[in-house]
């Protein structure tokens, strides 16, 4: 399942520090993490931790680059470290060729090629003890086979017709010969010359060959990478001290820091130069003259979900045989107009202020506004107090004998004398739980009576919630995987993600139109995510609230440094370190 996240902060691992000497920069970078007993390996198939994610991501190339401009994919370069320098796909979307760069080399000298890929596809698809930053699972279920066509030439099958499936294939590339050493002349010898029906050429492959998984496990390299496919080179790790990697005449170590706090303690005592800021800290930060706060907008979220089914008596959408099933509605939320007096009668600049200190930007979609499918044309629900207390009086849930918490008198959905009672259920994020009182109060004065409780989300996933507050995060490229949320075929108790149990066949249509799009063309298919979108927007089962702000403060002495969305770092090779004046 693709995926409901309640987010940690995942920036307060990402710190550096810089010092510069005689024309040489170290750039000191800080981990939650003791870098002994939490660190398994440096390979990229085997992490599990921050200091090896951290570490993999400078020294091995990868399929695909990120255009942080458009939110989209970008072709391969040796600036970017990514391979593939253009795609195609077949007739009915369900594999995908990719061209690779030929000028790219281990740091040994041999060249990255389709076969290195090829080997961290298959060290995935045979051992289950490998990871990926998505989802090892999902890529699985996504990916049914790789046929590397020559050495800068792979093509990649599906399951299905998938267009949103580019993420998921995202793999880093690993030296196969450091694993194998004849492992490309081996593959290269096997799928020469097959081009035709790459399922068939595949499953021999994959009936026929046999993984060692310990020609990968075993390996040195896995403590020590001696080679790499960037600019930067492994130099040392030493436990409980440092990892250090070196690009030139810059050396960027990560150093272990206990939490978040201390990490911040050490930036303002100048121990650290750049660090990620709560809001709630922001303002020592920005009183300092000798530290600039750098901001860009996130790919997290919050949203609210309104269950539209019976909460009492859940029930899936369909039987074992796939006829439909009754799912009753939910006695308050089911009526829209209940849903958008809810939407009109929440403040989001006001929630933001509070709760998030004023860094967020409201949304008026389901999405961050850094995503490519972002409907930026939406229009955004104003607060209007007056309007929602006026949708509730013509749906029926009135004020009663001048009581402030409205009752049914012909609402339609529950028995007369009903009171519009609602449960609140939020996430674990530090601002959540202020989120959810303020939004109880202003609920409270268009007569909603709002009980607001932290959320295990097991009764979400069962179907037996009124409103739940979540973040959701999803890095750029974003794949949307909207029929998780919304197809009625993920309306399953307790399994699917579609726990509001919202049912539109316009909705799902669409949905199953995005992967007949020809050659999966990107303009085409965010019209399609933009239609659904404003349907989603019009019919609520989901309310947008905020996207956050990142914020990022960095000492004066380190130069040319530009952020995007969840990338700080994503041009460290080109930052300038200098002495402070």
């Amino acid at each position: 399942m693709r995926r409901l996240i309640l987010v940690t902060v995942i920036m307060a691992c990402l710190l550096l520090t810089a010092q510069a000497q005689d024309g040489q920069g170290i750039i000191r970078r800080g981990v939650i993490n003791n870098l002994d007993t939490n660190i398994s390996s440096f390979n990229p198939l085997l992490c599990n931790d921050s200091a090896c994610d951290i570490t993999t991501d400078l020294l091995f190339p990868t399929l695909l680059a990120t255009d942080h401009e458009t939110g989209w994919f970008a072709v391969g370069t040796s600036d970017n470290d990514a391979m593939a320098t253009d795609w195609t796909w077949n007739d009915d979307n369900s594999i995908v060729t990719f061209q690779l760069r030929d000028d790219a080399f281990w740091s040994d000298g041999t060249p990255i090629t389709a076969y290195d890929y090829f080997y961290s596809y298959w060290s995935l698809d045979n051992d289950a003890r490998t990871n990926f930053s998505i989802s090892r699972e999902i890529t699985l279920e996504t990916i049914e086979g790789v046929v590397p066509l020559s050495e800068n030439e792979l093509a990649i099958i599906f399951a299905e017709a998938n267009c949103d499936a580019l993420p998921y294939v995202d793999l880093f590339f690993v030296p196969s010969h450091v694993f194998h050493t004849d492992f490309a002349e081996t593959t290269a010898d096997f799928f020469a010359g097959r081009r035709d029906n790459l399922r068939e050429i595949w499953s021999a492959w994959d009936e026929g060959m046999t993984y060692d998984v310990s020609l990968m496990r075993d390996s040195a390299f896995n403590d020590t990478p001696f080679i790499s496919g960037t600019d930067f080179q492994f130099v040392d790790w030493d436990n409980h001290d440092h990892i250090r990697l070196q690009n030139g005449d810059v050396a960027l170590e990560l150093l272990p820091v206990a939490n978040a706090d201390e990490m911040i303690n050490r930036f303002l005592l100048e121990e650290i130069d750049i660090v990620s800021i709560p809001p709630e800290r922001l303002a020592d930060f920005t009183s300092n003259p000798d530290v600039r706060v750098l901001e860009t907008q996130s790919s997290t979220w919050d949203f609210i979900a309104f269950n539209l089914a019976d909460p009492i008596e859940p029930n899936n959408a369909f039987d074992e045989d796939g006829n439909p099933l009754e799912q009753g509605e939910h006695p308050i939320l089911s009526n829209l107009d209940v849903r958008r007096a809810i939407e009109l009668g929440i403040d989001k600049q006001a929630v933001i202020d509070i709760a998030l200190h004023g860094q967020a930007t409201p949304i008026a979609s389901l999405f961050s506004p850094t995503a490519w499918i972002y409907d930026d044309t939406a229009i955004m629900s104003i607060f209007n107090a007056d309007e929602a207390e006026s949708l509730l009086e013509n749906a029926g849930w009135v004020r009663v004998g001048g009581r402030n918490i409205r009752e049914c008198v012909n609402c339609g959905t529950a028995p007369d004398g009903t009171a519009l009672r609602l449960s609140l259920g939020y996430g674990t994020r530090p601002h959540h739980a202020i989120t959810a009182i303020v939004i109880q109060q202003q609920l409270r004065r268009i007569g909603i009576d709002l009980s607001i409780y932290q959320s295990d989300f097991s009764e979400v996933f069962a179907q037996r919630f009124d409103l739940i507050l979540t973040s959701w995060f999803e890095r750029n490229p974003v794949a949307p995987n909207l029929d998780l949320l919304f197809a009625p075929e993920a309306d399953i108790l307790n399994e699917g993600a579609n726990f509001t149990s919202y049912n539109n066949p316009n909705v799902t249509a669409l949905l199953q139109n995005l992967n007949d799009v020809p050659q999966c063309d990107l303009a085409e298919r965010q019209s399609i995510y933009v239609d659904v979108q404003r349907i989603l927007q019009a019919e609520l089962p989901l309310m947008g609230l905020y996207s956050e702000t990142d914020l990022v403060a960095i000492h004066a002495d380190i130069q040319n440094v530009t952020i995007y969305p969840d990338d700080v770092f994503w041009n460290l090779d080109d930052w300038v370190v200098f002495n402070a004046p």
